[in-house]
């Protein structure tokens, strides 16, 4: 009888082995596929950066472009009718001489 019980004990250890080997198992195999999305993810998001930096690139130079003398000065003779200054339309302004200061 007692050779009996030794038996299910045995096999009661080995029954727990396996379903603590299979549940390791399981955990490595949830964590591998979990790194995996995590990488995933990553790459996305590394690739939504660049995809961003280059739009900031872009816009960038569009505001150079259009803030550039040449562009304003095209845009306001077109739309706003203006023309370079001759030279009869300069005015010079001379500050005053430290002579021509308040008298004493």
């Amino acid at each position: 009888m007692k050779r009996r019980s030794e038996g299910r004990g045995r096999w009661v250890v080995l029954a727990l082995g396996m379903v603590a080997l299979l549940l390791s198992l399981s955990l490595v195999t949830w964590r591998q596929n979990r790194a995996r999305e995590v990488m995933a993810t990553l790459d996305s998001l590394q690739r939504q950066w660049a995809l961003l930096e280059a739009e900031e690139g872009r816009l960038r130079l569009q505001i150079q472009t259009l803030e550039s003398r040449g562009r304003v000065v095209q845009d306001a003779r077109a739309d706003l009718g203006m023309v370079n200054p001759g030279t009869d339309r300069i005015v010079l302004l001379v500050p005053p001489s430290p002579s021509a200061e308040a008298p004493r």
